[in-house]
C-alpha cells in the first residue's frame, strides 16, 4: 500500500494468481480467465463475528472480448481512503471472477488476504468454482 496526500488516497496493489491444484505445487501461469468476465476487488472490514463486513473499498475490471480471455498472473490496483482503517480491525481482500449476464462466480479467493501492515504486494490466489 502506498499513500498520496495529494488525493487523499492510499493504493493496494498486487497480482492474481491460479491457486495450485492437487499435486502441484505452483500456480498455473497462462491459465486464462473466460471473455467477458468481470473481476470484482473488495477490501473489507473483517473484524467484526456475525456482522456482514464492511466494504471500505471496491474495484470492477472488465476482462475484455478476446476469445483467448486475460492471462493470469493479473496485476491489481486498489485506492482506498486510510481515514477508513481503524486500529486493531482485521481487512481482507477479497476477489471474485463472474462470467455472463447471469454473474456466475468461476474465479474466486476463498482464502484470508491480509492487507496490513502497509506497503507489501500481495499475491492472491484463486480457485476455480465447479459449475
Amino acid at each position: 500500500m502506498s499513500f498520496s496526500a495529494a488525493n487523499n488516497s492510499a493504493c493496494i496493489t498486487g497480482t492474481l494468481v491460479r491457486a495450485p491444484v492437487q499435486d502441484s505445487p505452483l500456480p498455473y501461469p497462462g491459465t486464462a480467465l473466460p471473455p467477458n468476465s468481470t473481476i470484482t476487488i473488495v477490501l473489507e472490514d473483517v473484524s467484526r463475528m456475525d456482522v456482514a463486513s464492511t466494504v471500505i473499498a471496491k474495484k470492477t475490471m472488465q476482462t475484455g472480448s478476446n476469445p483467448n480471455g486475460l492471462k493470469f498472473p493479473i496485476p491489481f490496483r486498489l485506492l482506498y481512503k486510510p481515514s477508513l482503517i481503524k486500529a486493531g480491525a482485521r481487512y481482507n481482500l477479497g476477489v471474485r471472477v463472474e462470467t455472463n449476464a447471469k454473474k456466475t462466480p468461476v474465479w474466486i479467493s476463498p482464502y484470508y488476504n491480509p492487507v496490513l501492515p502497509p506497503n507489501k504486494r500481495l499475491r492472491i490466489l484463486l480457485d476455480e468454482v465447479a459449475i
